[in-house]
């Protein structure tokens, strides 16, 4: 698919065009700064997840170390109590955990766990966690949880207790150490019995203490362990006589998530936290809003009162943490004397202003001025230095001389962002500096004596991505890079930059970064060998154009507009595709290879290679929506390493599933085809394969040589296909698989099937209720009990076999599709022919003013109702009235809800503004469900006077940016097309609602009306 950047149609007034364009980005920002929750909703500034939430002083209230009741035979408590005034042990508290905090599915929780064994004393611990991983800078506390753990003991602050630093601070000092053995085991299945399945957001990074490092305990933690792993990341930390090379089975063989930190000595705990953090899993968050997603939360700047502990022991200015504890023993000695006061402080959210802006309030024809044009292109670009020791102090001034020099050439300084590895946000996109201000922070920059680390370096580049100057222009970012030896550790950061379409360039400075180091992170690369050399041997205005993300999108110099012609029907069909590779040992190298040859001939057979994804093992090189051509996505298919080790099914489908969730089209279907050498272990895949159920998503297994059987998935329902014979270059009856696999069949969203199965295997049938499938009949040779099913989703499946079976009567096993015949597959995407009117987006503006009768706006509903009922699939509909909206985009709502919204509404009494039923539909026409489809605007006009539709032309300027096709429809006593036509958009006239059920003429233009006509083109 080409992309091209032109003038839509001959226009005398595009430079008018080009003013408005500019006016209606200024118009969206002050739309979103008023609308606060909505920005947030339609994904502007969404990286801005920090939120603060005023914390008033808790009363007084009597604290005590935690115990816990243990059952009999419980060991003897350490060190023997500790010891209050009196003599007295100090009582039993334990509280009810409040519930946990809203989940957020892009937010990563984190759980500390200490091993409070006899074996270690937890002050190393304790030193490592306390101010360096968890800080005073640290936020959205509520999502963190910590325990101590020993052989069948345990005590657990969790999540929702703590909500600031020094609650974190008071909960390390609560948590108990034990009077018993280390033991690895038991803190995994504490933590899988406890709070795996109850921390609030979607992710789980766990940092896991341990002293032992036993052969029989690791293998017996293994499983929650690698549990824990696919919640986010497991970091394993090896203290005391632990050895981390024993420890690697609890992170599948992945030896940077062990870290061993020595007890003893001049421990740099800075060092080794950074560590920890760099293998923190950093969850990656769509660009657009995506249906059923709860806003993220408004942020706001709060002025915090201190907490205050005093400094007797019974009793603190704070409530006591609940402590859930699962043993009974004396708490440990705790100091008696405390600081008077103790205050921590939140560091302030940055506060984002705006200044007032006066509408415009004439409708004389404004001065045209054309914005200077856009150098090198209309593009908003990062710059990340390198400030490694893998630099001499010349060739790192060389670098920041040679990145200045080229900022020097870029005007809008708004649209550049600079970082470098260690800090995030030095220069933020929509800074208020000058060029040579940006040139002298750069100038200006400090190296550093630490090692090169682009994780860090690219999550400084993610930040920036997260919160664009301009959301629908597109992003680059120039990564310089002096030692690539680590660089796949940054992976989970750079497929987050991928999935927000940004283009990554690595300079590779020196000897010690090469190009096979980064190959799978992205084959944008340009060496600089010679340092002393003033830039990049290859450094060309070429070269710059590419590495700034000029060719994305088809953006050109001087021009605001994006347009896209519609393109061809994709080849095979209109589905997404996610090929998974096999990377284990259990391949041959030569099968390894006849694998990775097959995918990327298969590859080939497409023609929107935006439609393909990629990924093998826990990695996804290709998202869908690369900007990858076939060369480039067959290098990286063909370069992918075989790792070796066992096969993991859990970890291969964790990359496929996230590839799949974010579609480049919500309404083609999408498959996954993995790639299976070995199904013997299919544990922790369950999670997985719902996700793929629910979301409509077509899985298949191809499953290659000898130890991948079918009846090793009899307990899911998964397709297969095989691939016996490695030797052969294809799997098996793959010409008649292929569509199947592919879910290439367009079937509407209410059907499913039919399925065809030939099959020669033991099938058992079910008689279970479900909805998912439709009435299943069986064609046999023989006596069958035969079950049905109900089903809203399925069609039925007819399945023809030749054995003698019986059916059970409460499960069924999964279906097995050898297949020798041709199928229908399961589709998520309607058959376009089944739109009605034609596969378009339409707002609605209702109008609820004054300047008009109760018979004129019960008129008015009438005829909105019955129009939207003409329209299905409400998902692509939304409702304006009074200024606001009342039903969105990627709603979840029937036809029947927005008739009965349109006809709950009543007169507001206020003023008709035309400019106030155009705001909130500017914001939805920035974000429809589907981009490639026609978009429309029509909105009801009841007053045409010079104060109710003045200003209005940025407002219409700004809709036509986005493609929408405005029309308002003129009706009543009060209103006048004549009185518009300044505004360049269609009129329709409804002079007397009363006596005409609908618009002059409505019937015979309703169609173009909705941009039926439009053919699918869009602006972006």
């Amino acid at each position: 698919m080409t992309s091209e950047s032109y003038d839509v149609a001959p226009n005398p007034n595009k430079h008018k065009k080009l003013l408005y364009g500019s006016i209606a980005i200024a118009v969206i920002g002050v739309a979103v700064l008023i609308a606060g929750a909505v920005m947030l909703g339609i994904g502007i500034h969404k990286a801005n997840k920090k939120s603060s939430t005023d914390t008033a002083p808790a009363p007084a209230g009597t604290t005590a170390v935690p115990s816990s009741t243990l059952p009999s035979g419980g060991s003897t408590p350490a060190n023997g109590g500790s010891t209050q005034p009196g003599g007295s042990t100090a009582p039993v508290t334990t509280t009810a955990a409040p519930g946990p905090p809203i989940p957020d599915p892009y937010w990563a929780d984190t759980l500390i766990a200490f091993d409070a064994s006899f074996n270690l004393l937890n002050e190393t611990e304790k030193k490592l966690v306390d101010g360096l991983i968890i800080g005073p800078n640290t936020t959205r506390f509520e999502t963190i949880a910590v325990l101590s753990y020993a052989a069948n003991m345990s005590c657990i602050v969790p999540f929702g207790n703590i909500k600031s630093y020094g609650d974190f601070q008071t909960a390390l000092q609560s948590l108990s150490q034990f009077n018993a053995a280390g033991s690895i085991s038991s803190g995994m299945a504490t933590i899988a019995q406890n709070l795996r399945n109850t921390h609030p957001s979607k992710y789980l990074n766990t940092v896991f203490f341990t002293s032992t490092s036993d052969d029989t305990d690791v293998t017996s933690a293994k499983s929650d362990a690698l549990l824990l792993q696919d919640e986010g990341s497991l970091v394993v930390v090896a203290v005391g006589s632990a050895d981390a090379s024993k420890l690697t089975q609890l992170t599948n063989g992945n030896t940077s998530d062990v870290i061993q930190i020595p007890t003893a000595g001049n421990v740099d705990y800075a060092t080794y936290a950074q560590q920890i953090k760099n293998q923190f899993y950093v969850p990656a968050e769509p660009t657009t809003t995506t249906p059923g997603r709860t806003p993220l939360p408004v942020h706001t700047t709060a002025t915090h009162n201190p907490v205050t502990t005093t400094s007797t022991v019974t009793t603190t200015a704070r409530t006591p943490l609940p402590v859930h504890t699962t043993a009974t023993h004396n708490p440990v000695t705790t100091p008696t004397t405390l600081p008077t006061t103790v205050t921590t402080k939140r560091t302030p959210l940055p506060v984002h202003t705006t200044a007032t802006h006066n509408p415009v309030t004439t409708t004389a024809q404004p001065v045209v001025t054309t914005p200077a044009p856009y150098l090198p292109c209309k593009t908003q670009m990062t710059f990340i230095s390198d400030t490694s020791n893998t630099l001499t102090a010349d060739q790192f001034k060389t670098q920041l001389a040679f990145i200045s020099s080229i900022i020097g050439n870029i005007n809008y300084p708004a649209r550049i962002g600079y970082g470098y590895e260690n800090i995030v946000n030095l220069i933020s996109y929509g800074n208020s500096y000058t060029i040579p201000q940006i040139q002298s922070v750069v100038t200006n920059t400090n190296q550093t004596t630490s090692k090169y680390d682009l994780h860090n370096a690219l999550r400084s580049a993610l930040t920036n991505a997260q919160k664009p100057d301009l959301f629908y222009s597109p992003q680059a970012v120039v990564v310089f890079i002096s030692d690539t030896s680590n660089a796949k550790a940054a992976v989970n950061f750079v497929n987050a930059l991928n999935e927000r379409k940004v283009k990554i360039t690595f300079v590779l400075l020196g000897s010690k970064a090469t190009v096979d180091d980064v190959s799978t992170l992205s084959k944008n690369t340009i060496s600089w060998t010679d340092l002393t050399k003033p830039q990049p041997e290859s450094w060309d205005s070429g070269t710059a154009s590419n590495a700034y993300g000029c060719d994305l999108n088809g953006y050109k110099s001087n021009s605001i507009y994006r347009f896209f012609a519609k393109p061809d029907t994709p080849t095979p069909c209109s589905s997404q595709v996610v090929f998974s590779a096999d990377i284990s040992s259990t391949l041959t190298s030569t099968q390894f290879q006849t694998q990775l040859s097959f995918v990327s001939s298969a590859i080939a057979g497409f023609s929107d290679f935006s439609r393909i994804a990629y990924s093998y093992d826990r990695n996804l090189p290709i998202p869908f929506g690369g900007q990858f051509n076939l060369t480039q996505i067959q290098q990286i298919v063909s370069s992918t390493a075989q790792i070796g080790g066992a096969y993991s099914l859990r970890n291969t489908l964790r990359a496929a599933v996230s590839a799949a969730l974010s579609p480049v089209d919500a309404y083609s279907p999408v498959a996954i085809a993995i790639f299976t050498s070995d199904t013997s272990n299919t544990g922790g895949i369950a999670q997985f394969l719902q996700t793929i159920q629910d979301n409509n998503i077509v899985l298949t297994l191809i499953l290659m040589g000898d130890k991948a059987s079918a009846a090793d998935l009899a307990d899911f329902n998964i397709n297969t296909v095989t691939w016996k014979d490695l030797a052969q270059p294809q799997p098996d009856n793959w010409n008649t698989s292929a569509p199947i696999v592919y879910a290439c069949e367009s079937i509407p969203t209410t059907t499913r099937g039919p399925i065809t199965v030939h099959t020669t295997v033991t099938h058992n049938v079910p008689t279970t209720t479900t909805t998912k499938r439709s009435p299943i009949t069986v064609h046999t040779t023989a006596t069958h009990n035969v079950p049905t099913t109900t089903t809203t989703n399925r069609a039925p499946i007819t399945v023809h076999t030749t054995v003698t079976h019986n059916a059970p009567t409460t499960t069924r096993a999964p279906l097995t599709i050898h297949t020798t015949a041709t199928h229908n597959v399961p589709t998520t995407t309607p058959n376009p022919g089944s739109y009605q009117p034609c596969l378009t987006q339409v707002i609605f503006a209702l109008d609820d003013t004054n300047l008009q009768s109760d018979a004129i706006l019960t008129a008015q509903k009438a005829f909105l109702s019955k129009a939207i009922g003409a329209i299905n699939f409400p998902d692509r509909l939304a409702l304006i009235r009074g200024g606001s909206t009342v039903i969105s985009y990627f709603n979840q709502n029937t036809t029947t809800d927005f008739q009965n919204a349109i006809n709950a509404t009543q007169n507001s009494g206020s003023d008709f503004v035309l400019r106030a039923s155009l705001m909130p539909t500017i914001i939805a026409g920035a974000f429809p469900p589907l981009s490639n489809a026609p978009q429309a605007a029509v909105v009801f006009v009841s007053n045409t006077s010079p104060s109710s539709i003045a200003g209005s032309e940025a407002y219409i300027a700004a809709l036509k940016f986005f493609n929408v096709k405005v029309t308002l429809v003129v009706y009543g006593p009060n209103a006048n097309a004549a009185d518009v036509t300044n505004l360049e958009v269609t009129t329709i006239n409804w002079a007397d609602p009363t006596t005409q059920a609908a618009p002059d003429n409505w019937d015979s233009i309703s169609s173009s009306v909705y941009g039926c006509d439009s053919g699918g083109f869009r602006y972006y």
